[in-house]
């Protein structure tokens, strides 16, 4: 077996045990968020403790794929503070790889193509949204569109 069709089975089986483990969870959440967050992981132990973390922190009873009218204050107090130390991208306190390279792709996307239509991935909390997965996507969209803009989300409830 080549090694391509290596990687790509395994990445395979890890997707779709992560399925198996939250079947309640649309395909986009899992490859995008969990398989991205999981694919490093190597131990069983680890994993399992993780994935109990995940469904412990974030106790999803549904899914909608909504659009949103994103603002700032729509956010948790948590991901409107993580979003300000980004500082619109000019800034990676916490030490994302490729950082600038990212928000400026997604810069450029918007110059070109406005706002994006792929998902962003947020759970619904008393205190607004907490943000998962589309931290770059939405920094520069609200570079963009400082009054706000309305686009495409996975809005978990619990």
């Amino acid at each position: 077996m080549r090694s391509k069709e290596f990687i790509t089975e395994l990445r395979n089986k890890l997707q779709d045990y992560l399925q198996q483990q939250f079947p309640n969870w649309p395909a986009y959440v899992v490859n995008d968020w969990l398989y991205k967050n999981a694919k490093g992981i190597t131990d069983s132990a680890e994993l399992a403790d993780w994935m109990q973390g995940i469904k412990k922190d974030y106790p999803v009873s549904q899914w909608r794929l909504e659009t949103l009218p994103i603002t700032l204050d729509i956010f948790t107090p948590e991901t409107q503070q993580r979003i300000k130390l980004r500082a619109g991208g000019s800034a990676n306190p916490y030490g994302v790889p490729k950082d600038a390279e990212r928000h400026a792709t997604q810069q450029a996307m918007i110059q070109t193509q406005g706002v994006s239509q792929e998902p962003i991935i947020v759970f619904k909390t008393a205190q607004g949204y907490d943000l998962a997965e589309g931290w770059h996507r939405t920094i520069q969209h609200l570079q963009a569109y400082p009054q706000g803009y309305k686009g495409p989300a996975w809005v978990g409830y619990p």
